[in-house]
């Protein structure tokens, strides 16, 4: 049976009366709980939903673990705000906190910064049962340990989220999306490192290789961006062409990578992390000493600027990964990969992650952390 605490307390008493048991949230990203033991007890956050507190003129916010994406971001819609990192599968039902625990960022993270730069509170229960609070509820606080990066990408191995606070920013008023097309891989990889370092201040950036085309999104004044857009345009002519979608084109484009709905239903997704510039070793030249190993990697997006891979799990994509020495989390899987939560080289368990789940679950009472 499920438990469906309905408060923080009741929530750190749940945790207390399982030795074994794991938080989970919507089920938008099924492998973090469907590849943990039978033997640990699955605590739901359905019930531990809602607007602790918000602040818009400090522009901040409180939440419950439990409470929807698409929630959060109507009630910041209605005074002018909104998450910029663009948390992904909003629309499929995601929960803060799922999305924190998978540590997810969308395409916005390209300009402002993923997840981690803007939670700066956190409350939740460690492996002793207790309701730990770390951070705080204003933006500048420089007070205390910095617990709540540490959560973030945890995968409820290390406590279960109970409250969250963000910063939030002013939604912009504008936006415009242009796209370069027959953009070969290894082109679009090694220009996305390019302007990502220029001056250019682009809201998004991202590339689908398989049908070559790199798109990029301004965001700010709408009185400026017309001229935000010579600058971007005078930039990138010099050896590519470029157009400017419909405002509408680009919404559904952007919605479409948030949400996946680029990918089969139910395919299988993984999230892999690259250094920045990585994406030119990802995307290899033709000829290479590792084309071989390329022919069929199956549909993938570059976003978030090319510093992040959305793909399946192909497994020429895995051998390449493997070699590369990178590491993919599955997020939901199909097959052997519905049973495994990484994906290429094997995840990497440094000195500070095993004194962290010591210090923070001590007893094992939740998943291991590999």
């Amino acid at each position: 049976m499920t438990l469906e605490p309905d408060s923080p307390d009741a929530l750190a008493d749940c945790i207390r009366a399982a030795p074994h048991c794991l938080a989970v949230g919507a089920g938008t990203k099924p492998n973090l709980a469907a590849t943990a033991p039978e033997k640990f007890r699955r605590v739901s956050t359905r019930r531990l939903t809602g607007i602790v507190d918000y602040e818009p003129s400090e522009f901040t916010v409180t939440v419950r673990a439990g409470t929807p994406v698409a929630e959060i971001e109507s009630v910041l819609a209605a005074e002018g705000q909104y998450l910029p990192f663009d948390p992904p599968l909003a629309r499929a039902g995601a929960t803060i906190g799922g999305t924190v625990a998978a540590g997810l960022s969308g395409s916005g993270a390209c300009r402002f910064g993923p997840i981690r730069d803007f939670l700066i509170g956190v409350r939740f229960v460690d492996g002793e049962g207790r309701l730990v609070t770390g951070g705080g509820k204003v933006v500048k606080n420089a007070a205390g340990f910095d617990l709540p990066k540490f959560l973030i990408g945890s995968l409820g191995r290390l406590g279960a989220l109970a409250e969250l606070t963000f910063k939030v920013f002013p939604k912009p008023e504008a936006s415009v999306t242009f796209a370069i097309q027959r953009m070969a891989p290894f082109n679009a990889a090694r220009l996305l490192n390019r302007i990502g370092r220029s001056s250019l201040d682009l809201d998004a950036m991202a590339c689908d290789p398989e049908g070559e085309i790199l798109w990029g999104r301004l965001a700010g004044n709408e009185s400026a961006l017309e001229k935000r857009l010579e600058r971007v345009r005078s930039e990138i002519q010099r050896e590519y062409e470029f157009t400017v979608t419909t405002p509408e084109a680009g919404a559904r484009f952007w919605e479409s990578l948030r949400e996946f709905t680029w990918l089969p239903p139910k395919s299988p997704l993984v999230k892999i992390p690259i250094p920045i510039g990585g994406g030119a070793e990802i995307e290899p030249l033709k000829g290479t000493r590792f084309d071989h190993l390329w022919p069929h990697p199956g549909p993938r997006f570059y976003d978030l600027g090319g510093n992040v891979i959305w793909a399946t799990t192909a497994s020429e994509l895995e051998k390449f990964l493997q070699i590369r020495n990178f590491t993919g989390l599955i997020l939901r899987g199909h097959g052997e990969s519905a049973h495994s939560l990484w994906f290429g080289a094997p995840r990497p368990e440094t000195a500070i992650a095993r004194a962290l789940k010591h210090a923070l679950d001590p007893h094992d009472r939740f998943p291991p952390l590999t």
